[in-house]
């Protein structure tokens, strides 16, 4: 078998074989994490959806036409930049962590309809970035920041219209818990709409691999935005 071109980190990489790199393989991942002399941070909660058949799943539960703007916060290597990239017009794709940001501008390098933005997704404004022009948030979500991303999109002045996010499997269940076991996340959630599972998906975090799910259906009709709950729930 011919060893992959990432396979060391000497190996020097053009935006052309950035692109090839299959971004579904641990094995490509790894090697290509090394070969920028990267590995997933813990203090980010990064993880890796390696799972081709689930992160085309999620594709298609944000069912996405060729006029959408879509919304990617975490964006990490870009494995879902990409296929975002390819169905719709417009992608944002935020990204925090200044290594990860770099690796992502050379994995997207090829898609002219990707934008990177540099930037804690908290403190991203969707009203700023797309100004009255509809978008959906599609992303695969860090543990510790799962119930403050919920809020601060569902609670903004200009909301997604749909919403299609990976979480791990406890707090999706969290999210879609009937009356008389509701948490204050799932009643903030549950008032925008009405979530529900997707796909169990396994994710790679370094070594490590575990279950995830993907939670979607925020459908939002125009009204008054509420305030939620004051108390801020871990995820």
């Amino acid at each position: 078998m011919t060893d992959s071109p990432y396979s060391t980190p000497e190996t020097k990489h053009t935006h052309d074989t950035y692109d090839e790199v299959d971004l579904t393989s641990v094995r490509e991942l790894r090697s290509l994490l090394a070969a920028n002399h990267m590995r997933p941070l813990k203090s980010f909660g990064q993880n890796f959806l390696i799972d081709r058949s689930v992160l085309l799943k999620i594709v298609s539960a944000a069912d996405i036409k060729q006029e959408d703007a879509i919304l990617e916060v975490g964006a990490g290597t870009g494995v879902l930049t990409r296929e975002l990239a390819k169905e719709a017009r417009r992608v944002v794709a935020v990204e925090l962590e200044r290594d990860m940001l770099t690796l992502l501008a050379k994995t997207t390098s090829t898609y002219p309809n990707v934008e990177l933005v540099a930037r804690n997704l908290l403190f991203l404004d969707p009203a700023e970035t797309f100004g009255q022009t509809a978008y959906k948030l599609v992303a695969n979500l860090p543990y510790y920041i799962t119930a403050p991303t919920f809020r601060h999109f569902l609670e903004s002045a200009s909301p997604p219209r749909l919403l299609v996010v990976m979480v791990q499997m406890e707090v999706a269940q969290r999210i879609i818990a009937e009356p008389g076991e509701l948490s204050v996340l799932a009643l903030s959630v549950q008032f925008y709409g009405q979530p529900r599972i997707i796909e169990r998906s396994t994710l790679a975090c370094g070594t490590r691999q575990f279950l995830s799910c993907c939670t979607g259906g925020f459908l939002r009709e125009a009204q008054a935005t509420p305030q939620l709950p004051d108390s801020r729930p871990a995820p």
